[in-house]
């Protein structure tokens, strides 16, 4: 894994093609995702099993509530 400072992480070059997402219907970016192996797509159903919880630190952090941990 790879460490960076917050300075190396500015001056990062984006690899992001902003142009053709912006050209991409929402029907075209969601079937992208699909098609990512990388990507995990939430379905509704996964979404009901989260709950906001609100880290004694002051985070507001995603925890699924039908996992002990």
């Amino acid at each position: 894994m790879a460490k960076y400072t917050v300075d190396e992480i500015k001056k990062l070059k984006s690899n992001s093609d902003t142009e053709r997402l912006k050209n991409m219907t929402d029907e075209e970016i969601h079937q992208a995702a699909l098609d990512d192996p990388d990507c995990v797509v939430t379905s509704e159903e996964d979404l009901k099993k989260f709950k906001r919880v609100i880290h004694r630190g002051g985070g507001v952090y995603g925890h699924d509530k039908n996992k002990d941990t």
